[in-house]
This record gives structure tokens, C-alpha cells and sequence, in this order.
């Protein structure tokens, strides 16, 4: 037997609330898988947008990526010769500061000899020129009082009167022994500026065997110490003129050495300008490297990002095709 239902007013209205509240849900329902199928499709959009991007990128790098790499073997090959020849000029340079410093050593110690040389002699005229200063006038007038003096003061004094550049004889002896300034005279001469014929002529006089400080003491004390002051001045005239060509070829040396000293800081100078330019070259590749590893990092992360966009399409594809 089949059951009676009664509808009142009161369940109708029931029914019909109800019935709005299940299609209001069934509504949002739809509206929520309808926005994400939308979400969907924009999200599939975005990444074929997105695909597209990255292979213009990658087609884009692909060039680059060559383009570095050319110019880094290029730089390569570049800076492998100029270190080459950066060597060979370091090489040259530091073989000509060696030579430098071995020829400055040489020129020092020749100079230095010279110097010695002629030093050696210095003590024996300041020994004569004290012995000068040890003079005064009674010793002067010793020898004046002459009227034919001894054989060795008149050598004595005529060597000092070829010294003096004067002729020699008794009489311009004493005239010089009579010239209040004739001891200044000895003590002040320029031994460097007596012509090499006064000393030609001296040598009469000098090279008399008896024409020793020692001997002439016995004749005369004040002729001694004359003497003594010419024997001197000979010694040191024969030492500076042997010294002398050493110390012109010492300054020759000085200034070949200028010269050259000039040429090795010009060199020396190039040698720093090529280091710096293959410093910078340098620098120039390491970052030639940097920019091909960041084109490679970017590469390969766009093909990363490709991939998987592409399994993102696949797997939106069918939902596509369906709606």
C-alpha cells in the first residue's frame, strides 16, 4: 500500500529552502572548478608566452656563447705572446741592469784606485810644505848671504827657479829669495798648471845623484828643506800624470755610464708599460671568462625552465583541448 504524503505549506517551504541552499552550493562549486580551470588556462597561456621567451633567449645565447668563447681564444693566443714577450724584454732589462751594475762596480774601484794613487803622494808635498812653513826669515838670509854659493845650493835653487818658471841663475835666485812672498809662492803653486817642459828641465837638476834631501842638509838646512819641496812636487806631477789619463777615462766611463744609465730607465719604463698592458689584458680575459660562465649558467637555466614549462603545456594540454 502506498504511503500518503501531505505537503503543507510549512515542509514546502522547507523543501524550497533547502533546495536553494544545495544549488547555491552546487553553484559555488561549479564557479570554484570554473576559476581554476580559467587559472588554469592563463597559467598554460603564460607559459607558452613563457616557452616562447626562452627559446628566443636560448636561440640568442647560442650566438653569444660563440661570439665569447672566439674572443676568449682570442685573448688566449694574445696574452701567450705578450707574456713572451714581456719575458724576453724583463730578461734584457734585468741583463743590462747587471751589466749596469757590474761596469759601475768597475768604474768605482778604477776611480778609487786612481784616487789612492795620487793620495799617496799628498803626504810627502804637505810634508815639503811644512817644511816650508818650518822656514823664516834667517834661514832665507842664510842662503842669500851667498856671494858664490855652494854647487848644491845653486842646484837647489836653480831647480826652484825652473819650478817657478823663471830663468835659473844665482841672481833671479836671490831676487827670489828677496821677495817677502817667496815662501807663499811654494806653498801655493799650482802643480797641476807647471807645463811638462818646466818638469823636461827639472830633471837636470833632479836627477843629479847628489841632489838628496840628506846631502843638501849638510851643505845648507834651509836648501834641505827646498829640497825636499822640489823632489816633492816632481813626485807628484809624475804620479798625476800617470793618474790623470785614468781619471779622464773615469769620467768618460761616468758619462758612457749616464747614457747608458738613461737608456736602461727608458727601457725600464717599457717594461712597465708592456706589464701593465698584459696586467690589463689580463683582467680583460678573466673577465671574458666570467661573462661566457654567466651565458652558460643563463643557458642552461633557460633550458631548465624550458623543460619544464613544456611538462607544464603537456599536462594542461588535454584540459585545453576539453574545454
Amino acid at each position: 500500500m502506498r504511503r500518503r504524503y501531505y505537503i503543507t505549506p510549512s515542509s514546502y517551504l522547507d523543501l524550497i529552502n533547502t533546495f536553494s541552499r544545495m544549488s547555491l552550493s552546487e553553484k559555488m562549486k561549479i564557479q570554484s572548478i570554473r576559476d581554476r580551470f580559467f587559472n588554469g588556462l592563463s597559467k598554460l597561456t603564460e607559459a607558452t608566452d613563457l616557452i616562447k621567451e626562452m627559446q628566443e633567449e636560448i636561440v640568442a645565447l647560442g650566438p653569444k656563447i660563440e661570439h665569447k668563447s672566439k674572443d676568449i681564444e682570442f685573448l688566449m693566443e694574445k696574452l701567450q705572446k705578450d707574456s713572451e714577450a714581456v719575458e724576453q724584454v724583463r730578461a734584457l732589462v734585468k741583463m743590462e741592469e747587471q751589466t749596469m751594475g757590474e761596469e759601475t762596480r768597475i768604474v768605482k774601484e778604477y776611480a778609487e784606485q786612481a784616487t789612492e794613487e795620487l793620495n799617496a803622494v799628498l803626504p810627502s808635498v804637505q810634508k815639503a810644505i811644512a817644511a816650508l812653513d818650518a822656514l823664516d826669515k834667517a834661514d832665507i838670509s842664510e842662503i842669500r848671504v851667498y856671494t858664490s854659493p855652494p854647487d848644491l845650493v845653486l842646484t837647489v835653487m836653480n831647480a826652484v827657479c825652473t819650478l817657478l818658471q823663471k830663468k835659473p841663475g844665482w841672481t833671479t835666485a836671490k831676487l827670489l829669495l828677496a821677495d817677502p812672498g817667496f815662501l807663499k809662492k811654494l806653498v801655493t803653486i799650482d802643480i797641476d798648471s807647471i807645463p811638462e817642459k818646466v818638469f823636461i828641465k827639472l830633471r837636470r837638476y833632479s836627477k843629479d845623484p847628489s841632489f838628496t834631501p840628506d846631502k843638501v842638509g849638510v851643505v845648507s838646512t834651509a836648501c834641505r828643506s827646498l829640497c825636499l819641496w822640489v823632489l816633492a812636487v816632481e813626485n807628484y806631477h809624475e804620479v798625476h800624470k800617470n793618474v790623470a789619463p785614468k781619471q779622464m777615462k773615469v769620467e768618460e766611463a761616468k758619462e758612457a755610464l749616464k747614457i747608458a744609465q738613461k737608456k736602461l730607465e727608458e727601457k725600464q719604463k717599457m717594461l712597465q708599460m708592456i706589464e701593465s698592458h698584459q696586467l690589463n689584458l689580463q683582467q680583460h680575459y678573466n673577465e671574458s671568462i666570467w661573462e661566457k660562465e654567466e651565458l652558460d649558467r643563463r643557458k642552461v637555466l633557460a633550458t631548465q625552465r624550458l623543460h619544464r614549462a613544456a611538462i607544464l603545456t603537456a599536462a594542461l594540454a588535454d584540459e585545453k583541448v576539453n574545454l
